[in-house]
């Protein structure tokens, strides 16, 4: 009879084989949450088409593409978030990350920036993984932390047009952020930094 484990070094732990019904679930979650973040990645490139002032008329086209994304993108991600996973957790981290973004009013930037760092971080730990499902959440974890950044820094971008005078504030909120998490993520090789000063609810609505 087969065993249900393999010894993985350096200690000789006993890991579970992942069960055939496990994999194939963990396939299926995977395309899904494929299928979240090139929506997500479809509505950082719309949004980049669009005029934050509101005064180039030829733009506003843009504005019911960018409003359908958005929808498809926070259903897609919900539906992973709360589906079964099969044991992909860290990406349920990432598309938790993603319907922050998707529910910012952009008074939050600072932890979502936070949260991506994390991302980053956890990225390099499964790259060195020896399981395979984590491996498998590598790249994604990598794509998901290179959207937010980039939907992160054109918010602060659209707020410079709005108002100038303090989008300097904000970035400056946002980069401490991205380096404390960096920082805390280097030191302590644990989960990422939150801040106990902050009283938020980091779920989903």
């Amino acid at each position: 009879m087969a065993t249900n484990f393999f010894n993985t070094p350096p200690r000789g732990l006993k890991t579970p084989i992942v069960p055939i019904e496990l994999a194939e679930a963990a396939a299926a979650s995977l395309l899904a949450f494929d299928a979240g973040l090139a929506l997500m990645q479809k509505l950082q490139r719309a949004e980049a088409s669009l005029d934050p002032s509101g005064f180039d008329t030829a733009l506003l086209g843009f504005e019911a593409e960018v409003a359908d994304t958005h929808a498809q993108a926070y259903e897609a991600l919900e539906a992973f978030y709360y589906s079964d996973k099969g044991a992909l957790w860290h990406l349920s981290d990432a598309a938790w990350v993603m319907l922050l973004l998707l529910e910012s009013d952009g008074l939050d930037l600072y932890p979502i920036a936070q949260r991506s760092a994390g991302l980053r971080h956890a990225a390099a730990a499964c790259a060195r993984s020896p399981l395979p499902l984590e491996n498998a959440s590598a790249s994604r974890l990598l794509a998901t932390a290179e959207v937010v950044d980039l939907m992160i820094e054109a918010a602060i971008d659209d707020y410079a047009v709005i108002d100038p005078d303090n989008v300097d504030d904000l970035r400056g909120l946002v980069g401490r952020g991205l380096a404390a998490a960096i920082e805390q993520t280097q030191t302590k090789h644990s989960a990422p930094y939150i801040d106990p000063c902050l009283d938020w609810d980091f779920g989903p609505s």
